[in-house]
Order: structure tokens, then sequence, then C-alpha cells
């Protein structure tokens, strides 16, 4: 299986059941390696999503080692990251921006992205979509509290996380050769899939969505 074959597969989860659109963003840091906020040079565009594929031109994901790669975990009604273009959601998810034990949470995430040596995406895939932009907010935010060490501000319904595709060119992403890390799929379970009930144990989150 070629890595574009893998990347569609990783997909194939957050599309599942959806006609819509998958947001993608790729970013060069290239122009001040030095600024760790930094964006630099970015553009956007959108795929169609139905049937549980994603109609992704490989030619957009070009390899280019100055190049990283985002992708929206949500599906969207119109070709728009704005929040109103929110229309639902397989996932929970969480951007751990510190180092954490993720194989011994409960519930287990059913995908994990290792995106750099001690940092992660994990998600945890649903019975039932959520289809509200405010509920997708409050199961951010209340998996954020429960399960320290995430990205407090990484709870929009449209957030971007990185795709396992591209490298990590963060300055403080480096490995101690120098080079890049390239973001990983570490834990692929597509059929470990969560009924609400799952998360009866996990606290209210503190402030109100």
């Amino acid at each position: 299986m070629s890595n574009y074959d893998n990347l569609l597969a990783f997909l194939a989860p957050f599309v599942e059941g959806s006609d819509g659109y998958i947001g993608f963003t790729k970013a060069d840091r290239s122009q001040d390696p030095e600024d760790n906020k930094r964006w630099g040079e970015f553009h956007n565009w959108y795929a169609e999503s139905g049937g549980g594929e994603v109609d992704l031109p490989f030619e957009t994901l070009s390899e280019n080692p100055k190049w990283e790669y985002y992708f929206t975990p949500a599906v969207l009604s119109e070709d728009s990251r704005l929040q109103s273009k929110f229309q639902h959601s397989n996932v929970i998810w969480i951007d751990f921006d510190q180092p954490v034990d993720w194989q011994h949470f409960n519930p287990a995430p059913s995908i994990v992205v290792q995106t750099s040596e001690k940092k992660h995406h994990c998600y945890w895939l649903l019975q039932e979509p959520i289809t509200d932009v405010n509920d997708m907010r409050y199961w951010c935010k209340r998996f954020l509290e429960y399960f320290s060490g995430g990205d407090e501000s990484g709870f929009d319904a449209t957030q971007l996380l990185k795709l396992p595709w591209g490298l990590n060119l963060k300055l403080g992403s480096k490995l101690s050769d120098g080079s890049h890390w390239v973001p990983k799929v570490v834990k692929f379970e597509p059929d470990l899939k969560y009924a609400e009930t799952a998360f009866e144990h996990i606290p209210e989150p503190s402030v109100s969505i």
C-alpha cells in the first residue's frame, strides 16, 4: 500500500457515512525556521467526501520538505472552516501539547497520531456522529479538562490538526540529529467506536460552552 493509500485509509473513519467537505491546510515555516509560532506562507483547500471516501488529489499533497499538513477532523457543509459550516463529526479529539501516557487512557483513543517526539493527537471514534456545533465544542472541552496536557484552546468545532503526512517543522520538534519529525499513526483501531454512555465518568466541563 502506498503512502497515499495509507493517508486515504486514515481519513476514512472521519468521513464515514458523510457527504460534505474536509478542510486542509499546508503551511510553509521555512521562511523563518527560528520562529516557532510563525506559519509563514500557507494554503487552504477543501476536498469533497462521500461514501466514506475523500476525493483528494495527490498533487496537492506533494511531500515537499518545507510543508506541514493539517486537516479538519470534522466534516463541513461547505468549503469553509467557519464554525457555522460545521456539519458533523465522527470523533472527539484532543491535541496534546504536553507528554501524556495515552496508552492508559480510559476510554482508550481509537486513533493516535504522534506529531513529535513527545506530543500526540488523540481521537475517540463515535457510534453516532455529533451534529451540533455547540455539542462538538462541549465534548472536546469536556475531554480536554479530563485528560490533562491538551491544548486548552483546541476545541473549536472546525479545528485544524496535523495530518500523518509531511513533516513537523516547528523548531522544538527537531530530532537530536537535526532532522525534522515525521508525523505518524501509532494507533489505528477504526472499529473502536463509543456510545455516549462510555463517557459518563468524565466530569462536566467547568465552564459552559
